[in-house]
């Protein structure tokens, strides 16, 4: 006996995206969650993930720089001083580096060290 149509459609009711999971798909793939991970953590596709959180995926990575950026930012502004010179670093150009310059003459070398190990030529 053939079956007859209901009018309904069959298989799984379509996937809604609520805050909760866009934040949940910000996190992971900002985290370096793939996207295949991602889907199989939502429990959808990865055709679905890529329909309804295009916008998530393309911004996670800026989102994850931005807020350890503002952690740092913070901390710096708090009196960490470790976090003040590597903002200044990066982004003032400081450094820390030393430049010895030596304007005297040479008049000979005693010892030359070579991978940690003293060679003397006199030896």
């Amino acid at each position: 006996m053939p079956r007859q149509a209901t009018g309904g459609k069959h298989g799984r009711p379509a996937h809604q995206p609520t805050d909760e999971t866009r934040l949940r798909v910000l996190r992971a793939v900002a985290l370096g969650v793939t996207q295949d991970g991602t889907a199989r953590l939502l429990g959808v596709s990865i055709e679905t993930l890529r329909k309804h959180y295009k916008d998530e995926i393309e911004r996670s990575g800026d989102i994850l720089v931005e807020e350890i950026a503002g952690a740092m930012y913070g901390k710096a502004l708090s009196g960490d001083t470790a976090a003040q010179k590597y903002i200044l670093g990066c982004r003032a150009g400081w450094s820390e580096k030393q430049q010895i310059e030596h304007t005297g003459k040479i008049e000979t070398i005693e010892r030359v060290f070579v991978d940690g190990k003293i060679n003397d030529p006199d030896a």
